[in-house]
């Protein structure tokens, strides 16, 4: 029998579906990713919220996509040349 505690730390069914975990999904998402740690972190965590609302909170994990996704949009607009193109893009490591 499996810990209850262990599956809700390395495996909640909140994040699982559809053949593959949220943590898969949103690493392909990111990979080349040509925006800021801090652009990459907001729209991880919209994507985190969006993945599980209708599994977790409904309507609350839409309403905190929506933030993150107002803090990614902030970010942005606060980073754009005025020709609308990124003026800070990731640096290489």
């Amino acid at each position: 029998m499996k810990n209850p505690v262990s599956t809700n730390v390395t495996n909640p069914p909140h994040y699982a579906g559809c053949g593959i975990e949220c943590k898969d999904a949103l690493k392909s998402l990111l990979e080349g990713s040509k925006m800021t740690a801090m652009q990459d972190y907001w729209r991880g965590c919209a994507f985190k919220y969006l993945w599980r609302a209708d599994k977790k909170n409904g309507v609350e994990d839409l309403q905190k996509a929506r933030q993150c996704i107002d803090y990614l949009i902030e970010d942005i607009e606060a980073t754009q040349a005025p020709n609308g193109m990124l003026t800070e893009l990731r640096k290489e490591q």
